[in-house]
């Protein structure tokens, strides 16, 4: 996870200049916020808990999925539907 603003203003800048439809960014509110304070472009966003889910779409996250499922993956953990 990237939590460098820095680095995430430029990952987001480069997505506006190729034409990208949103950006996957960190799911941390106040990057969001900080983010959205500087640029209306679209941010996408996924974690687990419902609840900090709400936090980021009140600071402006427009795109939001729950179920990022990266940390079971590393423990080598698996779902099967």
């Amino acid at each position: 996870m990237n939590f460098s603003i820095h680095s995430i203003l430029k990952v987001v800048k480069a997505a506006k200049i190729s034409q990208a439809s949103c950006v996957d960014i960190v799911a941390n509110p106040e990057i969001i916020y900080m983010v959205k304070s500087v640029t209306c472009f679209p941010l996408s966003i996924s974690l687990i808990e419902p609840l900090e889910l709400l936090d980021c779409v009140m600071k402006g996250a427009d795109i939001v999925q729950i179920g990022n499922f990266d940390i079971f993956h590393d423990r080598k953990i698996f779902f099967f539907f």
